[in-house]
């Protein structure tokens, strides 16, 4: 798979947990530093076809992004959310707005786009220069 590499430096500080898309993108944890809750880690995507991309701070703003109600695109440059403003959302969307909202007190990410810059920001240069040295 583009962007993943079998060396156990690079697989020991990643822990995937989901899929992100239909076509095989995945989520995964990354152990940036020693911490022992995992809840706290950042969460990185992995593109089916290729690019990797810090997109929230911890699960928590992962949830907020998946409330936005749309499947992620991954490619080289970017990672990003996009669901038009006329497209219904997906059933059980309320359902799951609530239990976000009962379970964690957070609201739904109304500009996934402002999550992703912000998270970038903090962590997109560190983890590309961690993950520079096992990636062809």
């Amino acid at each position: 798979m583009a962007g993943w590499s079998d060396d156990p430096g690079f697989t020991s500080r990643l822990i995937p947990f989901a899929q992100a898309t239909g076509g095989g993108s995945f989520y995964a944890l990354w152990r940036l530093d020693d911490r022992t809750d995992a809840a706290g880690l950042p969460v990185v995507v992995f593109g089916d076809e290729g690019g990797q991309h810090v997109v929230a701070r911890n699960l928590r703003e992962l949830f907020q992004l998946l409330g936005f109600d749309a499947e992620i695109s991954v490619d080289w440059d970017e990672a990003y959310y996009y669901r038009s403003e006329d497209e219904p959302h997906s059933d059980r969307h309320d359902e799951y707005v609530d239990w976000l909202d009962r379970h964690f007190g957070l609201p739904v990410a109304k500009d996934p786009a402002a999550v992703l810059a912000a998270v970038q920001a903090e962590l997109g240069q560190r983890f590309a220069n961690w993950a520079k040295p096992f990636l062809p």
